[in-house]
């Protein structure tokens, strides 16, 4: 099995790299450190499985899934994630990808995924696996209610990741082609969308809908 790796710690790609090369029926063909690279490197490289973070620059993981899965159906998207919240792992499932794995959880369980994956197989890390059968596989969970993110248009969506990656108006203008009145307009339509002014509880928001992965530790 052909693996690209897309994250963007080089720590986390390389100890993946030797984690799955140990394998005698895998091996890493190629690395992606945003969900932009890992979407073009997907059509190049074409890998037999992606395992990719979420919380990357440019284009976040959740974000690239849907294209990476729509260019190449027959690749096998893992989700490998710090974060356990319910709804983005729903999102990610919704999105296209068979199989979630927490960053904190045993290494086996990324060997056991992309098996898992091979096989046409859904895969959860076991610590979340219990609620999210219960809440999304029995549709405990309402499945028509709209995300106020989801209301957002695409260039809102991408104003409001560098919003609350702590990017600044002049940073977002430049990378966004627009200026800076343009982008302060427009976190103020975001602002009323979702219904929330305050940037700190825009980013409490974000790291909710797992938009923004929360880092357990600072460094």
């Amino acid at each position: 099995m052909k693996v690209l790796i897309a994250d963007d710690h080089e720590i986390v790609r390389e100890g993946l790299t030797r984690l799955i090369n140990r394998q005698s029926d895998m091996s890493v063909i190629g690395y992606a450190e945003n969900g932009l690279d890992a979407f073009f490197k997907t059509k190049s490289l074409e890998p037999d499985i992606v395992i990719m973070d979420t919380g990357m620059p440019v284009l976040s993981g959740l974000d690239a899934l849907p294209l990476i899965h729509d260019a190449s159906p027959q690749t096998k998207i893992i989700i490998f994630s710090l974060n356990k919240n319910d709804e983005y792992v729903h999102k990610s499932f919704t999105a296209g990808a068979l199989g979630y794995v927490l960053k904190l959880a045993p290494s086996q369980d990324v060997i056991d995924s992309i098996r898992a994956a091979e096989r046409g197989e859904r895969f959860i890390s076991p610590v979340i696996h219990k609620r999210v059968y219960e809440k999304y596989i029995h549709n405990i969970a309402c499945a028509d209610e709209k995300c106020p993110y989801d209301l957002l248009s695409n260039d809102e969506q991408q104003i409001f990741r560098m919003l609350v990656q702590g990017c600044r108006y002049e940073i977002i203008a430049r990378e966004t082609f627009r200026t800076e009145i343009q982008v302060e307009q427009c976190h103020m339509d975001i602002s009323k969308k979702i219904g929330i002014s305050d940037l700190h509880e825009m980013i409490k928001y974000a790291e909710q809908i797992g938009v923004l992965t929360p880092e357990p530790w600072n460094g």
